[in-house]
């Protein structure tokens, strides 16, 4: 992909979250919108929506103070899926079909630039991004993430213990340290220490092993594979 100073891109948004009920990831993802347009970009929002009972990812087309916005269905997670590991499951699932749209955009030539605003989304994009380019297509992938993930399980690196104070772990990336910090939440039975395990494990194996999909170009000069 070429560009320059003047060049006029198609950029798709993917956000965990958006307006008007969001925090302030959302709210990021929109003024980031807003000020591409207002730089001349054509620019649409794809988000996931969780709440939105489906059997099958259904997109929905809406528009928000301007920006052009797909909701994509995410479907339920099925019932024999213990609770503790739904949200988990959840977030894999949204990455999975969120990648799929983006990648059939990118293979379309529809966008040129793809954004992951936050963790599920970042995933999606560049999963997507990496095999749209294998099938030809020029798109390239950034993504913002606004915490400690792919370093922290958990995201923040805040726990909350059974007196209901927050606290912080500060080395969450080391598995003792992480370990101590889910044990002194209260939830120290076997179980949620596999679960707690598997989680940590995921985290460190994304921060070692994700990378991006290609070098960022220079104005004027060719995206390199």
């Amino acid at each position: 992909m070429r560009y320059n100073e003047s060049s006029q891109l198609s950029i798709l948004l993917v956000t965990d979250v958006f307006p008007p009920k969001s925090g302030g990831s959302g709210w990021s993802a929109y003024y980031l919108g807003k000020a591409l347009v207002e730089r001349g970009h054509r620019v649409k929002v794809l988000r996931p929506r969780y709440d939105l009972a489906s059997n099958r990812p259904v997109l929905r087309h809406i528009a928000f103070r301007g920006l052009p916005v797909e909701e994509l269905a995410i479907p339920s997670v099925p019932e024999w899926i213990p609770a503790a590991i739904e949200p988990a499951w959840r977030e894999r699932l949204a990455a999975y079909h969120l990648a799929r749209r983006c990648r059939q955009l990118a293979v379309r030539g529809e966008v040129d630039v793809l954004h992951g605003q936050h963790k599920v989304s970042a995933m999606a994009v560049s999963n997507a991004v990496r095999r749209a380019r294998s099938q030809g297509a020029g798109a390239v992938s950034v993504a913002t993430v606004r915490d400690y993930w792919p370093l922290c399980p958990v995201s923040t690196r805040l726990f909350t213990a059974p007196d209901g104070h927050t606290f912080e772990c500060q080395e969450c990336h080391r598995l003792r340290p992480y370990l101590a910090s889910m044990r002194a939440t209260g939830k120290g039975d076997a179980r949620s220490g596999l679960l707690g395990m598997a989680r940590w494990l995921s985290t460190w194996h994304a921060s070692r092993t994700r990378k991006p999909p290609l070098q960022h170009p220079e104005p004027g000069r060719p995206a390199k594979r």
